[in-house]
């Protein structure tokens, strides 16, 4: 019994010094994170919810850390990941309300012919391009902020806007694409 009792007391120990060493890093970093935070959402409370989940999970990830002076880089891959969900979430929802609001009752039926055209030539589109071309047009995002939602570079988000618009000026037979110019 009194080798439990002992081989508690270290366990307890050593998670003490655990927390202790995470809150030491964490002091450390948190200043960077918190501007990081607020550069990602561009809001106060968005960025102490991004701040709050990003110490959550880093908190929940910290046994995986091998190397703690890596322990600033590991918040923020952490942080832009989250707000990467977040944004995924919103835009799906976005247009989701979008889709919603223009199939009303009142929209007359000639326009929700050409909108029920659309939705299905977006669906033919890859999802990458679809993605891209929602964002932008539909959810009204710039490129760089559809490219920290993608992830690639700039030049990337452009070519999947860019063909994603000429495959869905090809299937609804129009004649030329608007350029990417936000």
């Amino acid at each position: 019994m009194t080798e439990t009792v002992e081989t508690r007391a270290a366990g307890a120990v050593s998670e003490r010094g655990r927390e202790e060493r995470f809150l030491e890093l964490l002091e450390a970093a948190k200043p960077g994170l918190t501007r990081f935070c607020w550069a990602m959402t561009r809001d106060e409370q968005d960025a102490a919810d991004l701040l709050s989940d990003t110490v959550m999970q880093a908190w929940q990830n910290f046994s995986s850390l091998r190397d703690p002076r890596a322990f600033p880089k590991f918040c923020l891959t952490i942080a832009r990941r989250a707000a990467a969900s977040v944004w995924r979430r919103r835009s799906r929802q976005a247009a989701s309300e979008q889709w919603t609001e223009l199939l009303s009752d009142a929209t007359p039926p000639d326009v929700r012919s050409d909108i029920g055209r659309l939705q299905a030539a977006l669906a033919q589109l890859p999802r990458k391009q679809r993605e891209a071309v929602a964002l932008f047009e539909l959810s009204g995002f710039s490129l760089n902020e559809i490219q920290a939602m993608q992830g690639g570079s700039l030049s990337g988000v452009k070519s999947r806007l860019r063909r994603g618009r000429a495959k869905l000026a090809e299937i609804l037979g129009v004649e030329d694409a608007p350029s990417a110019e936000r």
